[in-house]
């Protein structure tokens, strides 16, 4: 279903798949700051601190956007993605 010339079905879907990006970004950015912090690398474990605390506001905002998608959809032609 088209909403003012935005297919949502593919909208969600696409904004879906960069929340699930944004989660496999946090797991590797999240070893690497746990290999770091071993060695002693303070600044850059706290560089790996301050990246994972923004790709956390990332998936939140993409996760917002993804709900006021679902929320604009009508009826019966409403989509949800379910992760499987």
């Amino acid at each position: 279903m088209c909403t003012q010339g935005v297919n949502l079905t593919q909208f969600k879907l696409s904004t879906y798949q960069l929340i699930d990006l944004a989660k496999h970004l946090e797991k590797s950015v999240c070893q690497w700051r746990d290999l770091v912090s071993k060695l002693d690398l303070s600044e850059l474990e706290e560089s790996l601190k301050k990246a994972m605390e923004q790709n956390n506001a990332s998936i939140k905002s993409l996760e917002n956007v993804l709900q006021t998608a679902t929320n604009l959809g009508n009826g019966d032609d409403a989509v949800t993605i379910t992760p499987i």
